[in-house]
Parts: structure tokens; C-alpha cells; sequence
């Protein structure tokens, strides 16, 4: 049975087309202490996710279905200050992803003093 797709916005902290150094810029932003909550932020091959441009290895870290949100939360991303880590590159991207895969709360990887709007 094929999954059905939703329409949800991709927050991208960072993306290389070497995977090698996508994976070493996630442990620097983890060594680093940034947000990671339910597996996030993670590594994603591009061409896998509808509607972005396939060749690269992005380092995802929410999937929220409001615009508003995902713009949010790049903000944010943009506004941490981590040693050694740059995330000034942060932004969101419209996308199609299957239904199941499609089940974290966005604003929850960010800390509190981070979020615009409240969880619950």
C-alpha cells in the first residue's frame, strides 16, 4: 500500500553534496549542544524528499506543516550561538513527504526561550 503524502516545510540547517561532511557537521553541532529531540536533526538524501533538488545531504531537523512554523523555527536556528557551528544557513523548504514519517513536533527541538508559540 502507498503511503499518502502531505505538504509540510523541511527546516535545513545544513547540506553538502559529501555526505562525509554533512555527517561531520551534525556531530559538530551535537558535540556543540545544539537542540536534537526524536532523532532530530538527522541526515536526509535531498533526491529522497519531493520537491527538493536531488545531489545533496541535508541535515533536517523538523517538518512542520505550517509555514509560519518552519519560519520560526529557522529563525531561531539562525539565532543560536554554538561554538564552532554555524547555523546562519538555516532555511525551510516546501515538500511532500509520506504521511507516516510525518510525525514530529516542530517547535518542540527548539528550547523554550526559542519558541514563538507554546507547544500544547
Amino acid at each position: 500500500m502507498t503511503p499518502d503524502f502531505v505538504e509540510a516545510h523541511a527546516v535545513i540547517l545544513w547540506g553538502s553534496t559529501d555526505k562525509a561532511a554533512a555527517e561531520g557537521w551534525l556531530a559538530s553541532y551535537r558535540g556543540a549542544g545544539g537542540p536534537v529531540r526524536d532523532g532530530f536533526p538527522r541526515i536526509e538524501d535531498s533526491g529522497e524528499i519531493a520537491l527538493l533538488n536531488p545531489g545533496f545531504w541535508i541535515v533536517l531537523t523538523a517538518l512542520p506543516d505550517d509555514a509560519a512554523v518552519a519560519a520560526a523555527l529557522v529563525d531561531g536556528y539562525k539565532a543560536l550561538e554554538l561554538e564552532g557551528v554555524d547555523t546562519s544557513g538555516a532555511y525551510a523548504r516546501e515538500v511532500r513527504v509520506p504521511e507516516p514519517e510525518y510525525d514530529l513536533p516542530a517547535a518542540a527541538v527548539l528550547p523554550p526561550a526559542r519558541r514563538e508559540t507554546p507547544m500544547d
